[in-house]
């Protein structure tokens, strides 16, 4: 299934679709995989593969107390967008990611790209995940967000 995906994009919306349980476990393998390859190009000491098996178990048991129930579905005539983008001081490269749902937690839509200015991150995920939402017709969002400044900017009328 995943081998037949023709870029990271395609393979990271298929593993959204999936059960949430096996979505969490593949993308925190994939997390932790990816963050020990990292440290080995940086030149710092190599994982082995005991130490990458128990932080994937430490991650996984560590969200699931944290996530427990914490994601509220929309009702049925909305869709739920979630916003989110991170930035590595030391570099000064970024990423942002957005998941469209449903009322029944289903992912309809993903988006994910890079970013190098700090503040506009978040503006400009937010921004291209709505845009995107309005290109399939969803006119009733709701967002979610970690961004208490952006998100205090898109309720004025001002």
């Amino acid at each position: 299934m995943l081998v037949q995906c023709k870029s990271g994009i395609e393979t990271i919306d298929l593993i959204i679709q999936m059960e949430q349980s096996v979505c969490q476990k593949i993308l925190i393998l994939l997390w932790v995989w990816w963050s020990a390859r990292d440290k080995a190009n940086r030149g710092e000491k190599m994982a082995y593969e005991a130490e990458i098996c128990s932080s994937i178990m430490y991650h996984l048991r560590v969200s699931r107390q944290h996530f427990k129930g914490s994601w509220i579905p929309p009702s049925e005539e909305f869709y739920k967008i979630n916003v989110d983008a991170s930035f590595h001081v030391n570099d000064g490269h970024g990423g942002w990611g957005f998941v469209i749902r449903n009322h029944e937690g289903t992912a309809v839509q993903t988006g994910a790209g890079s970013l190098r200015r700090i503040f506009t991150r978040r503006t400009l995920a937010t921004l291209w995940s709505v845009e995107r939402a309005i290109q399939l017709g969803m006119n009733r969002v709701i967002l979610e967000m970690d961004a208490t400044i952006l998100g205090d900017a898109l309720r004025t009328t001002t």
